[in-house]
């Protein structure tokens, strides 16, 4: 069923409940309550009265009690004539009766029979009344109790059907949302083209085909940056020879503009490149350890703060890259760099702050992009590619991690990197 177009699923349960709640009505109007019990006659209500038991079927079932007043019931009226009627019938005085009945107010005759409710009293003692009222009839409540259970219970069947029709429905398309949530760049997409109904699978192939037209394209352009990276390292090779013929102050500009120039085609193939290594324990400590240890040999001001394993399945290289990325940020605008690694709730929290100027105050969203840098706020003579922020949040987000900029505790700029000890990414 689940291969039939949505529109026919929906008519078909429409039809559906439109001939179950049918069907009830039929039922409930062919077996409906039973016929109003016959009227009470004024002769057979003073024999009860008078102590007589009332023969089974003559009217509606009435109860019998003893009082000690008579009775004043609501939504009744007194009825002079049926009093006087029943006096005269029962050889006493009117004043020893008290009778209310349904519109039966004073004026009115005294009728030979009494339809609907009444309460017919009479004083045996001036504190003891024998009370004749009328009960509810059994069938009627049977009548009620079977209607309400039956029209329940279609309905109930009606919204059952719907909500497995609907579930059924919802699934592939759920599916569908789920996949292309999960798809990441450069990967191929996992999802079935060949499950739900016409229209979900038509949505699948086309969400799938247009996941491989953008695969191929960030192929083409990672070729094309590929095919660029490897044309300039060649003149840039042959600058750095050159530059070695400069004088001291001019040869180390040179080589600064050229070292810059090789970190800016590197982080540009970073950014095209779809990581393919596949996922692997990584100690994140570890590897933020080695890093400090280098950075601290050049003469860096670089500390790290971890002082056991984290164990997280990634990418190794990718994973490098982003702590080596957030350090060199630290170092060029704060000039020191402290990395601190914790675990907290499932999560492997890396920070790297600085005793720089900080991020600016609005925009820091625009950071994580690619070449935007944050040189309001820094010093706009430090350099960089204005992609090592945007490498980082693509590390992170491809291992299913979150990163913020912030603001460190005495100053300065803070990221702080979210990732998951389960490897929710991989």
């Amino acid at each position: 069923m689940n291969r039939w177009p949505i529109a026919v699923q929906i008519m078909l349960l429409v039809t559906l409940a439109t001939l179950l709640a049918s069907a009830a009505m039929v039922a409930i109007t062919f077996g409906g309550p039973p016929p109003k019990p016959a009227p009470h006659r004024i002769e057979d209500l003073a024999q009860v009265l008078d102590g007589t038991e009332l023969a089974a079927g003559a009217g509606r079932p009435l109860r019998r009690r003893i009082a000690t007043s008579a009775p004043e019931p609501a939504g009744l009226d007194r009825s002079p004539g049926l009093e006087a009627a029943l006096a005269a019938r029962l050889a006493t005085s009117p004043d020893s009766l008290a009778v209310f009945a349904e519109d039966a107010g004073p004026g009115r005759s005294a009728p030979a029979s009494i339809f609907g409710e009444f309460v017919a009293a009479r004083r045996l003692a001036p504190d003891r009344w024998l009370v004749i009222e009328t009960a509810a009839d059994p069938r009627i409540a049977r009548w009620w109790v079977v209607t309400g259970l039956t029209v329940g219970a279609i309905l109930g069947f009606i919204l059952l059907v719907a909500g497995w029709l609907a579930r059924r429905m919802a699934r592939p398309i759920r599916t569908l949302a789920e996949a292309a949530q999960a798809a990441s760049a450069g990967d191929p997409l996992d999802i079935a083209t060949d499950r739900g109904s016409p229209e979900v699978r038509h949505a699948a192939a086309a969400l799938a085909d247009l996941h491989q037209r953008n695969l191929d394209h960030a192929k083409q352009r990672l070729t094309m940056l590929g095919a660029i990276a490897h044309d300039l390292g060649t003149p840039l090779t042959r600058l750095a020879f050159r530059a070695e013929k400069l004088p001291e102050d001019a040869r180390r500009a040179a080589q600064d503009d050229i070292a810059t120039m090789r970190r800016m085609i590197a982080d540009s193939l970073t950014m095209a490149r779809g990581w393919t290594d596949p996922f692997e324990p990584v100690d994140l400590a570890g590897m933020a350890h080695a890093i400090a240890g280098r950075e601290r040999e050049t003469g860096h001001d670089t500390l790290c703060m971890a002082h056991d394993a984290v164990i997280l399945p990634g990418q190794r290289v990718p994973l490098q890259r982003m702590i080596q990325n957030l350090v060199d940020n630290a170092l060029r605008y704060g000039g020191s760099a402290y990395i601190r690694i914790a675990r907290e709730d499932g999560f492997a929290i890396l920070t790297v702050s600085d005793d720089g100027p900080g991020f600016p105050e609005t925009g820091r969203e625009e950071l994580l992009e690619p070449f935007i840098r944050g040189d309001v706020s820094r010093n706009p003579d430090l350099g960089g590619s204005g992609l090592g922020l945007a490498i980082a949040a693509q590390v992170a987000e491809r291992h299913g991690g979150t990163i913020e900029l912030g603001d460190g505790a005495k100053g300065g700029a803070r990221v702080t990197v979210r990732l998951p000890l389960d490897g929710a990414g991989a």
